[in-house]
């Protein structure tokens, strides 16, 4: 996962990266189908979930505060998860 110049080890082939036309915007892309994904809240609430079906995928986190947020991608039937900071 590539996230603002920085690698984050979500799996093999996944990207995320911040999205050129909107501040907070997150655009994650993988080989396969991203099934879903979620982002959590460091005491774990969910904040984001979608069902997503597709290669790419956005998401608008402009109005979260800084802080670390996890972001949790099923894509074909596997689950990965990592930490994305917001500042």
């Amino acid at each position: 996962m590539h996230v603002a110049g920085e690698d984050l080890d979500i799996g093999d082939e996944v990207a995320a990266f911040d999205g050129a036309t909107l501040v907070g915007a997150v655009v994650i892309s993988s080989p396969g189908i991203i099934e879903s994904l979620r982002v959590l809240n460091l005491p774990g609430q969910i904040m984001v979930e979608v069902q997503v079906g597709d290669v790419n995928t956005e998401l608008n986190l402009s109005g979260f505060s800084p802080g670390v947020y996890f972001i949790d991608i099923v894509v074909d039937g596997q689950r990965k998860k990592t930490e994305y900071p917001m500042q």
